[in-house]
This record gives C-alpha cells, structure tokens and sequence, in this order.
C-alpha cells in the first residue's frame, strides 16, 4: 500500500527504536490518548482541548498533537497561532520544543501538518529525528493527546491504532452513531486488543447518553467480539457554544457549567485509572505498534 510504510524502513525504525536511548525518560512513559470521532461537527476537538486542560489542573503535564490535517482547529479553540509544526520538525528546521506552542495554563500544542503524511517517506536520518525528538515527550509530559481527524484516513488512523486507549466521540443523531460504530468497526478489524471508550457528547440527559452506549456497545460486542467502556456523557450546555464564539475553552469561560462539570469528572476518572495502572506506554510504544501496523499492512 502507498500510505503504509515500506517494509525495509520499518524494519530500520524498529532498529532504531531498540537501540535509543531511554536517559531521562520515566519508568512507562507518558500515557497516550486518542481522540476520534466517526465523523465531524460531534466536538471531537473541542472535548479534547477541555479534557487536557481538566488534566493540567489535576496536575498533568500535557500536550495535545493536533492530527487533523484537513481541518486542524485545536489552535482555533485555544486561540492560538502555531508558528511551526511536525514538518518542521522532520526537515530539521526547529527541535520538537520549539515547534509547541504554549496555550492556557501550561497546556501545550504540537500541531501536524503534513508532517504526519510524511511518516511514510522518511529518510533513515529523519526517521531517527523522530524517534529522537518524540522521546523527548516522554520526558516533558505526562499525557499525549492525539487530537485525530474524523473519519478514517491511514495517515491519521495509524496514530489512533497505535495509542494506549482510544476515546471515541459521538452524540445522539443516528448518523453519528453509526458512523462511530463504523470507525470502532475498523479499529477492531486492526487490533481487538484496542482500549476503547465511548463518550455521548450533546446528551440532554445520561438516561439518553447510556441508550446510545448500549446500542453501540451491543453491536460491537455481538458482531465485533469485542467489548467497549462507557467513559461518560457531556451535556448539551448553551455555554459551550457561547465560549466557542468567544474563542475560549469552555472549561477557562464557564468553569461551573454542566459541561465543565461532566470534563472533570472524566479527567478525575482517567487520573484514577492510571494511577491504577502499571506497564509500559509513552511515546516509544507508541512508535512500536505504529510499526507493526505498517509492516503487517505490507504483507
């Protein structure tokens, strides 16, 4: 396949991969999480701006890799002008701390660009720029949130595969429902093994908001095989919408809205489950699995 990555470079990152340094790093590494959604306007981006600002006040250090390449708009919802991305990166122009930008409180934004179409034509050098520079996260962060785009385009998909545990987004409209079941549908068909959770954004009640998660969590456990969490329900809340106007995030403008209420929940109860947790993660497995997703992808 075009968009996969060739198997002899593959083989070299996973080389590389092996023999990097861990100097510096943490014992497991930053916990990665992906945010992805069937299809747009379910707000994807907008949940996880708010989610990674609810975990910079529990202490987190985070930083959220914008991946939509076709509409990337975490730096609109932060109010923020990145002046570099992963492109830069890549071609040597600025090291990875260079290329974040910093928005409110501390949380930090590394957008994509076309950097992640590239993945899949890196020379060997800049293959370990990569390695290099991701690893870096490892030991400035403690959260890596991939913001994806919707749908699923390889480029973006790979990422979403690769992450320890993937947060898929839906509201209540039925064109939404199926198109998250569709996205769950393909992650299954590359990784039963994937750690998804399901969030009803837009709900008017969580009665609403749990229909929604046994209707899909039946479907993929009955044709799928596999089982889903239910992370939880954002309600419909006027003053998302307003903070959305006023380029803010909703959790910064309304802090004791409903919605504000219902993101720190979530971020209290991912805070507890990792605390929970033990094993390996961060920005090295994350280059691993995205490696043996292309190599198997090429057989």
């Amino acid at each position: 396949m075009r968009d996969s990555i060739p198997t002899g470079q593959a083989e070299g990152l996973q080389r590389l991969l092996q023999t990097a340094t861990s100097k510096g790093q943490r014992e497991g590494g930053a916990k990665i999480l992906a945010v992805a959604s069937g299809k747009g306007g379910v707000g994807k981006t907008n949940l996880a701006v708010n989610l990674g600002l609810s975990l910079v006040r529990l202490g987190k250090r985070v930083v959220i890799l914008d991946a939509d390449m076709g509409l990337a708009n975490v730096d609109i919802v932060l109010n923020r002008i990145p002046r570099y991305n992963l492109t830069h990166v890549l071609s040597g122009q600025k090291s990875l701390m260079e290329a974040l930008t910093e928005g409110p409180e501390g949380l930090m934004l590394l957008a994509g660009g076309t950097g992640l179409e590239d993945l899949a034509n890196l020379s060997r050098w800049r293959l370990k720029r990569l390695v290099d520079s991701l690893q870096i996260l490892d030991a400035e962060f403690d959260v890596i949130i991939i913001d994806s785009g919707a749908g699923i385009a390889h480029a973006v998909m790979t990422f979403v595969l690769a992450a320890q545990e993937i947060l898929v987004v839906t509201t209540v409209d039925p064109t939404a429902i199926t198109d998250a079941y569709g996205l769950i549908k393909v992650i299954a068909n590359r990784n039963k093994a994937a750690n998804i959770g399901l969030v009803v954004n837009m709900v008017s009640s969580k009665k609403q908001a749990q229909g929604v998660y046994d209707r899909i969590s039946v479907t993929v456990n009955r044709f799928l095989g596999m089982e889903i969490k239910y992370r939880g329900a954002i309600p419909e809340d006027p003053m998302v919408r307003n903070a959305i106007r006023q380029q803010q995030p909703f959790l910064l403008r309304y802090p004791r809205c409903a919605a504000s209420r219902a993101i720190n929940d979530l971020a209290h109860r991912i805070v507890d489950e990792e605390q929970q947790q033990e094993g390996v993660g961060g920005m090295k497995l994350l280059l691993q699995r995205i490696v043996g997703l292309s190599i198997g992808r090429t057989r």
